[in-house]
């Protein structure tokens, strides 16, 4: 049997001039049909695997892409073109057309997103890269919430920090305890789990990856304004203390994903 090649097309409600080539990755930016998209080529026998390896690809790569400038891509639809193989044939699902939105990216952008896809590409299906997905996700959707429900926004972009921190929560407890002992005593699990708050759990997750970790404090106070339970009144969140949660959590994922290539 021959081997088919597909092309899924992903089209974008919202895209971005690009001044630095056709390509993102090993996936393709071009234009028909007045619409944006991005598109990757698959080989294999059935469409169905196409279109779930294509959608996998794309939106892994509009994720890491999301990751470096703090916008969401959103995707009105998908089309699955059979390009050659066995019988070709075209399958093109219908496009809804919807008004474009123009938003500058810069190509230094760009490069970094293709290098974080190559350290992905190599990551084994092991611990790390479960955290990198559900993190990756927490940040995508707070991105999408950004202009919609800021609250909620803030609580995902915590949740990519709060989730890479925990990453670290063995070694903080070893770190910690070998430094108490050295002044001390040596705690029992008990006292090391009262004495390893959200604060220090970050910190030193920050020490770990590289990267300031000034605002952690205020940030992990901020988060405990929140209420568990539904209620119709929200903390109010700055747009210093916004910008500053969504920093920690955008160079948190990028140096954890760093740390493991």
């Amino acid at each position: 049997m021959v081997e088919n090649t597909f092309r899924v097309k992903a089209y974008l409600k919202v895209f971005h001039k690009i001044d630095t080539g056709t390509k993102i990755g090993d996936c393709e930016l071009g234009f028909e049909n007045n619409r944006y998209f991005l598109s990757k080529t698959i080989s294999c026998n059935l469409r169905e695997e196409a279109e779930e390896k294509g959608r996998r690809r794309i939106n892994q790569v509009l994720s890491t892409l999301c990751l470096y400038t703090g916008v969401s891509y959103r995707i009105d639809s998908y089309t699955v073109d059979q390009i050659c193989g066995d019988e070709p044939h075209l399958y093109t699902s219908n496009l809804l057309i919807r008004s474009l939105t123009l938003l500058p990216i810069r190509g230094e952008d760009v490069t970094k997103a293709e290098k974080t896809l190559r350290i992905l590409d190599k990551l084994p299906n092991e611990k790390p890269a479960e955290i990198i997905e559900k993190a990756m996700n927490y940040f995508l959707r707070a991105c999408y919430l950004e202009t919609e429900w800021r609250s909620e926004s803030f609580l995902n972009f915590y949740k990519v920090t709060e989730l890479l921190a925990q990453a670290y929560r063995k070694e903080f407890s070893q770190a910690f305890n070998e430094k108490l002992k050295n002044t001390l005593f040596e705690l029992n699990k008990n006292e090391i789990h009262t004495l390893a708050t959200q604060t220090r759990i970050m910190r030193f997750m920050c020490e770990q990856l590289g990267i300031s970790d000034e605002k952690v404090s205020r940030i992990v106070k901020l988060r405990a304004t929140f209420s568990a339970h539904a209620t119709t009144k929200e903390p109010s969140v700055s747009e210093e203390d916004f910008n500053s949660c969504k920093i920690l959590s955008s160079n948190s994922l990028i140096n954890y994903i760093e740390k493991h290539q």
